[in-house]
């Protein structure tokens, strides 16, 4: 049985929740937003990802998920 997915955290570029897992292949994935048309980075399965059903997807939202905080840090800091 494979794990839920993480909650996937706004867009860090228009602050919208209208993102959504995308497959890239058979093997990986990357997150889109439908708002701004955001893309994030492409994700492979890491090895403790498991069985899952969107190979990779852990992966992106997890890098999403980071580029999200980094892009606010950057933002409190101007």
């Amino acid at each position: 049985m494979a794990r839920r997915l993480p909650k996937l955290k706004p867009c860090p570029f228009c602050g919208q929740s209208d993102a959504f897992v995308e497959r890239r292949d058979f093997s990986s994935a990357y997150v889109f937003c439908n708002a701004c048309s955001a893309k994030g980075p492409t994700q492979y399965p890491e090895d403790n990802d498991g069985d899952e059903d969107e190979p990779g997807g852990r992966a992106a939202i997890r890098a999403w998920n980071k580029r999200t905080r980094a892009i606010r840090k950057e933002a409190d800091h101007d």
